[in-house]
């Protein structure tokens, strides 16, 4: 949420306050929005050393025969083609600043515990975002 994206920022500021944290609250499948964000970014700030992606949805849990398939496929675009497109879109500003610099390209991807609950949980009652987060957990 917000809040917690600005409690984040806090204690980042509280330990270093030279260190610029930019939020983005946009939806990652919108392909649109992430190339507007990462414009702001490189016309801006004009660099990225650390790309956070902490995006993501989960379909209620229920039996899989009694589950949306729409809901089923939302949680799958959000939590593997929303970091895709978002990797596509920072990765080279990420690339172009640690060239610059000398580092290396951090990207932080978050997931939920989804991917590591109990298998017949997983079946019975959340398969899509058990599945989908093991995929980006590897």
């Amino acid at each position: 949420t917000a809040s917690e994206l600005d409690a984040v920022e806090q204690a980042i500021s509280s330990i270093n306050s030279n260190v610029k944290v930019t939020k983005f609250s946009l939806d990652i499948t919108d392909e649109a929005e992430v190339t507007a964000a990462a414009s702001h970014v490189v016309n801006e700030i004009g660099r990225l050393d650390v790309l956070v992606n902490n995006a993501g949805t989960t379909e209620p849990w229920k039996a899989i025969a009694e589950s949306s398939i729409d809901d089923y496929w939302r949680t799958w675009t959000v939590s593997i083609m929303g970091t895709y497109v978002m990797l596509r879109n920072f990765l080279p500003i990420l690339e172009k600043t640690a060239k610059q610099e000398k580092t290396t390209v951090d990207v932080i991807n978050i997931s939920s515990i989804g991917a590591h609950v109990c298998q017949w949980i997983s079946l019975n009652h959340g398969p899509v975002l058990s599945v989908a987060n093991h995929v980006l957990d590897r």
